[in-house]
């Protein structure tokens, strides 16, 4: 019996640092941006030397695995990847990590995904290759035994496993845990037809507004009543440096962020979720699993790369005593 698998994307990850970067609109004008906004400029047909460089894997599905792993719990991974050198690794450092990929599909048809992460002044820009172009190839084991799922952003052809999820989870009892990316949040349908057996949801702020349609700027209440109106039975959103929420029928609840020496962002989102789902599973509140989230993140993003800050149960409870507690809206 697994305690947590999760489902989703996996990609090897390369962040990159180059020495000379300017932050700011050349002439005023770039396509699709405003003057208001920060982009990156780099001289074109130029060599860019790079400062720093780490190499890791990441993936939300893949990152909530391995950080479910080190809290201790019996995890597995469902997903696919190239029969290439990256999906090699991919594998070992899964299996290193604690993370049971009898599940993880291989195919010479595809190729792995790979992102590259331009970090600079704590905040990062992808650029990404998705590899895997048709999600209806992951399918849910026949033998699937597990207390809970979590279910991570996917790509075209997601409607299938959405289906055999729904299924299987009111078949065999099984909580779950959701974090839709844009190809569902897109797919009202789909979206809403799995939320109805959602246990808890994952989105951020933008995602939220994005999913229930009510307006922009949109009240936090009103976007976590509408989220709850779907069926989960408990919504979160998270909003950056503001923290993250959260409702459950009953209780608005804000926590503000745990302080941290922000180094790169990347993998901060998933670190939460991994926290929160983790205090659940453990069978605590939700006011506590929002205070496990928020210093699981705050620990990812001290350091470079989605994986590298994620903490075990010892290291969560020792900061505890620091974290700020939720208070009711």
């Amino acid at each position: 019996m697994f305690d947590v698998v999760t489902i989703g994307d996996v990609v090897s990850d390369i962040f990159i640092k180059p020495s000379e970067l300017s932050l700011s609109c050349p002439m005023g004008r770039l396509r699709g941006k405003t003057c208001f906004e920060s982009v990156i400029c780099l001289p074109y047909g130029d060599k860019i030397p790079i400062s720093e460089i780490h190499y890791d894997i990441g993936g939300s599905a893949a990152n909530v695995a391995v950080g479910l792993s080190r809290l201790g719990f019996k995890t597995g991974f469902i997903g696919a990847v190239g029969r290439d050198q990256n999906g090699q690794k991919i594998i070992s450092q899964l299996e290193n990590e604690g993370v049971d990929t009898r599940w993880v599909r291989q195919s010479r048809d595809i190729q792995t995904n790979f992102s590259i992460i331009i970090h600079y002044k704590g905040d990062r820009t992808i650029l990404i290759y998705r590899g895997l172009k048709d999600y209806s190839v992951l399918q849910l084991p026949k033998s699937l035994n597990t207390n809970w799922l979590y279910v991570g952003p996917l790509g075209e052809g997601f409607e299938r496993l959405y289906s055999a999820i729904i299924s299987k989870v009111a078949e065999k009892n099984i909580k779950l845990a959701l974090n839709p990316g844009s190809f569902q949040i897109k797919s009202r349908v789909g979206l809403k037809s799995i939320l109805r057996v959602v246990e808890i949801v994952f989105v951020n702020k933008e995602e939220a507004e994005e999913i229930v349609d009510i307006g922009r700027p949109a009240m936090i209440k009103n976007l976590l009543k509408a989220l709850k109106q779907y069926g989960t039975k408990v919504a979160v959103i998270t909003d950056g440096a503001e923290g993250a929420y959260s409702f459950d029928g009953e209780e608005f609840l804000h926590i503000p962020a745990y302080q941290a020496k922000r180094q790169e962002v990347t993998g901060a989102g998933d670190a939460f979720s991994t926290g929160c789902l983790g205090a659940l599973v453990l069978g605590k509140d939700t006011s506590e699993s929002l205070r496990w989230g928020v210093i699981n993140s705050a620990s990812v993003i001290e350091k470079i790369g989605a994986e590298s800050g994620l903490l075990d149960i010892a290291q969560i409870e020792r900061r505890l005593n620091k974290a700020p507690k939720p208070r009711v809206l």
